[in-house]
């Protein structure tokens, strides 16, 4: 019974011995802990601003970009329009060369033929054609001019009028009107290819060149 007693009080004495260096070493790691938190704290707080930055860093890099591309996108677009504006200019100039050429063809002297108020229509039909409409002078076989007329031309056909509109306030026909010469003094008061003046002077003066037959 002894013996046991011993055992037993020595099994309490290395619990309590135990016990008493397991509650130190909690202690001195509690102890290292609140030592530690304040540089932990501080670690945390400077790894939490490196992300925030990297984070915003990242966010104005993608916006920079998205800016960039937009420019890019934007310069691209203007870059094609004026292209295509640019070529659509020559393609007019070329178009309205042609016609013009249609125009004196017949004349005594197609060089010296002096153009003014042109007006190019594209599509002006349903099968895509073109028509110039304006005001031509050209010279006469003695080298004079014969004033300026209003003009309509497409790629099938020409017309010149014989109204000279040399003086706007006073236009006058130099031959008797035909009826394409009505037909083409109608046309190109509709486009818009005669000044003002001389329209209200000549539906004024002329009534039957406004509604030919």
């Amino acid at each position: 019974m002894r013996t046991t007693y011993l055992v037993m009080v020595g099994a309490a004495l290395i619990a309590l011995v135990l016990l008493y260096f397991a509650e130190n070493a909690r202690r001195i790691h509690d102890l290292e802990t609140e030592e530690n938190e304040p540089a932990v704290r501080q670690e945390e707080s400077v790894a939490e601003k490196l992300s925030d930055r990297a984070l915003r860093e990242y966010m104005e890099r993608d916006a920079r970009r998205a800016r960039e591309y937009r420019m890019a996108q934007q310069e691209e677009l203007a870059r094609r329009v004026a292209e295509a504006q640019r070529r659509q200019q020559l393609d007019d100039q070329i178009t309205e060369q042609m016609l013009r050429i249609l125009v004196t063809k017949d004349f005594d002297e197609p060089s010296a033929a002096e153009f003014r108020n042109t007006k190019l229509v594209r599509n002006f039909n349903f099968r895509g054609g073109n028509l110039l409409c304006g005001e031509v002078n050209a010279k006469n076989k003695a080298g004079g001019n014969v004033g300026f007329r209003p003009f309509l031309v497409t790629e099938a056909k020409a017309l010149v009028c014989p109204l000279d509109i040399s003086d706007p306030k006073s236009p006058r026909f130099v031959r008797e009107p035909g009826e394409d010469d009505l037909v083409c003094l109608a046309m190109v008061e509709a486009f818009g290819c005669l000044p003002e003046e001389v329209a209200r002077s000549m539906f004024d003066e002329y009534p039957k060149a406004a509604a030919p037959e």
